[in-house]
């Protein structure tokens, strides 16, 4: 005879795969099809978890402020129906908040076009000088105090200047 017990734990072992080993099966995929496989497995963990505590979608959206077709997305692991990927975060972790399970472990599970350009940017800082608020605060009392310092010599040049003025002027008065 089949156990059948042990067929469904089977079945039921697949789908509840955790993220990290999915992970590592998936690096081949392309980023956007990671982001989809991610998606259908924490909209999979929410339902579940929703259904498991028999809370109606209606009620999560009140209390998440998430419109129902965006639930419903989420839970479908549709990517064409949600917005941009750090908005889907945002929506992942207050969906999960509001189940009572760590909202931002899921969100940052998810992921954006964001997290790559950091790691790429985070290369280039390496190379650069950071600016801190002190460099700052010295290049602005600096230049206040070299503004300060030529301030006297900028006036008394248009002041020379303006004897200069007069002088032609009233010349070219007595050549009249």
């Amino acid at each position: 005879m089949v156990n059948l017990t042990g067929i469904k734990n089977i079945k039921n072992s697949f789908f509840l795969l955790s993220l990290k080993k999915r992970f590592h099966q998936e690096k081949e995929l392309s980023f956007e099809e990671q982001q989809n496989q991610t998606l259908i497995d924490i909209g999979y963990k929410l339902k579940r978890f929703r259904e498991k505590n028999s809370i109606c979608l209606e009620r999560v959206a009140i209390v998440t402020m998430i419109r129902i077709n965006l639930l419903e997305a989420i839970e479908e692991g549709n990517l064409e129906k949600l917005p941009e990927p750090v908005y889907i975060q945002g929506l992942i972790k207050r969906y999960a908040d509001a189940m009572g399970l760590n909202g931002e472990q899921l969100a940052n599970s998810f992921p954006t076009e964001k997290t790559q350009e950091t790691s790429k940017k985070s290369l280039l800082n390496l190379s650069m000088p950071q600016l801190r608020p002190h460099h700052l605060y010295f290049l602005y009392v600096s230049i206040v105090l070299l503004s300060v310092s030529l301030l006297p010599r900028v006036m008394s040049s248009y002041y020379m200047l303006g004897k200069k003025l007069k002088l032609i002027i009233i010349e070219q008065k007595k050549s009249k």
